[in-house]
Order: C-alpha cells, then sequence, then structure tokens
C-alpha cells in the first residue's frame, strides 16, 4: 500500500546520483557548478540509467514493461514510417547528401511534434545562423510562436545547460551532430562518440526525443564515426536525384518498428510534399498506398 510506494520512493531517490557531462565526475548532490572541472550547469541526474541498476539481476516476468509512448510529427507518411511517430524517449540519425532537403524535414516534423505536444523544442544549429533558420522556416513551414527555442554554434555544454533550463522540452534537434564541438578535453576521433553518448543519456533521463541530422560519406555511411550510429535507436536515410523533385525516406535501423516500409514525397518550395508509403524499402515505382501529409507547409 501506501507504507510500499514511500519505501521505494525513498530507496530510489538514495540511489540518485549526478553526473558532469563535461568532465564525467559523479556527485551525490546537485549543484549548479561542478567542484572538479569548474564549469556550470552541466550535472544532470542518472537516475533511471547507472541509479536503477539491479547488480544481482531481476527476473524477465518481474519486469513491467509499458506500452511505448510515441510522439506523432503530423506528417502522415513519416509517421506511418516510423509506427506513428517517434519513441519517448529516442534518439535519431537522419542522414542525407548536403542540399537534399533534410533540415526542411526536420522543421516540418518539429512543428508537427510541437503543435502535438504543446511544449518547446530545441533546435541547435551547429552551421547555419538563426536569420537563415528563420528564413527557411518562414517560407516553407508554418512554426507556431514561442514553442522552438533555436541555439546557434553551441558546444555539447551548452546544450546541456538549455535543456536544464527548458524543463518543459519534448524534443531536441542539432544539425548536424558531427560539427557539435565539446569544451571536455576529447581527441577529435573521440568527439562524435563522446557527445553521443551524453546526448543517449540526456534524452533517456528527460524523456526526450533527439533527432540529429548528418551528411552522408561517400560509402553511404553517417558522416563521423560509426560507432555513434549503434548507440542510438533509428536511423533514417533521405535520398534522391539532384535533377529530380522527388525524396524516399528510409530506416536502416528502428528499434520500436519494422524498417520494411519507405515514404516517398516530392520537394516544393513549400516544402516536402505529397506524402506517400512504398510496400518496400526497395520499391522503385509504384506507391501501394497514397496520403496527403498532415502538414503541406
Amino acid at each position: 500500500g501506501g507504507t510500499g510506494t514511500s519505501t521505494r520512493a525513498r530507496a530510489r531517490a538514495s540511489r540518485m546520483s549526478y553526473r558532469c557531462s563535461a568532465c564525467g565526475e559523479t556527485h551525490e548532490h546537485w549543484s549548479a557548478r561542478c567542484g572538479v572541472c569548474g564549469l556550470r550547469h552541466t550535472i544532470l541526474a542518472t537516475d533511471g540509467l547507472e541509479g536503477d541498476a539491479d547488480p544481482e539481476g531481476r527476473y524477465l516476468e518481474s519486469i513491467r514493461a509499458g506500452t511505448p509512448k510515441l510522439l506523432p510529427t503530423g506528417i502522415w507518411a513519416l509517421d506511418t514510417l516510423l509506427g506513428g511517430g517517434f519513441q519517448t524517449p529516442s534518439t535519431t540519425f537522419l542522414g542525407g547528401k548536403p542540399g537534399i532537403g533534410k533540415s526542411t524535414l526536420l522543421l516540418q516534423a518539429l512543428t508537427g511534434m510541437a503543435d502535438h505536444a504543446r511544449g518547446p523544442i530545441l533546435y541547435c544549429a551547429c552551421e547555419e545562423s538563426a536569420e537563415r533558420i528563420k528564413s527557411r522556416a518562414r517560407d516553407r513551414v508554418k512554426i507556431p510562436r514561442r514553442r522552438i527555442v533555436v541555439l546557434v554554434q553551441p558546444t555539447l555544454e551548452a546544450i546541456g545547460r538549455a535543456i536544464a533550463s527548458h524543463p518543459r522540452l519534448i524534443a531536441v534537434a542539432i544539425d548536424p551532430l558531427h560539427e557539435l564541438t565539446t569544451e571536455a578535453p576529447i581527441g577529435p576521433r573521440s568527439r562524435l562518440t563522446h557527445c553521443a553518448r551524453e546526448l543517449v543519456a540526456w534524452a533517456q533521463a528527460r524523456k526526450l526525443v533527439m533527432i540529429f541530422l548528418a551528411h552522408l560519406a561517400r560509402k553511404g555511411n553517417i558522416a563521423g564515426s560509426l560507432t555513434a550510429e549503434h548507440l542510438l535507436d533509428a536511423v533514417l536515410h533521405l535520398s534522391g536525384r539532384p535533377s529530380s523533385a522527388e525524396r524516399r525516406l528510409t530506416a536502416s535501423k528502428l528499434r520500436w518498428h519494422s524498417t520494411d516500409l519507405a515514404a516517398a514525397f516530392t520537394m516544393t518550395g513549400r516544402g516536402l510534399v505529397n506524402g506517400r508509403i512504398l510496400e518496400s524499402a526497395r520499391e522503385e515505382e509504384t506507391p501501394a498506398q497514397a496520403g496527403e501529409m498532415g502538414r503541406l507547409g
């Protein structure tokens, strides 16, 4: 009854710890400033990650697994591909060649998520200016006022501070991930993996949807370390020919849904429209089912 519930709550609180995202130091109590590296607003709770680990293990039948919570984007074809929307929490790569429409699709998806959840979204622009993002949003997407917070050329630690300052945050987008820097003393080869690990931990701890944009390398892989892909829940690829307005979205990894489907769109001045679903990710021509996107831009 109530006594058991309060006992479990006290036990959970006693296991809670805090970790500095910059230097990795673990603390028993939260503080605005890390006493080891001296940086401010980098300490986040690790409850639900290291804090809930059971060294003796648990029987599978004793673990309660609830129904995954999905956050729809309002884009019919994208939501169908994802099985209803992005799982909360989750981390996703959205890759494609430069200029293929990744940022446009991301803005359209973020707008739909903000409309549905009625909460703020953090857009971290590692390459473009805030003015450029606003111009694209104004021309192609109707973004709700006071819903999307733009952070220009942030470090990993600045993103952590922004997440901490917006308690009602529902999603974070980083465009592109491989340009993200960190204040931690990390070598260039380990930087992307370090950033990805920290962001995955924050997404889990704060129940956030995180989407990372990335350019595709020559071999078709996400630019940067392949190790980072293994840390994430989903990897999406947006492709198309330079001479054509047609775009195709496929999933090479999707932990909460099948990767059998593909989505097709048409790139226009209003963004990606005419969303439709293909029966197979390999299908080239005929869509098995057609439907209008929930948001035309």
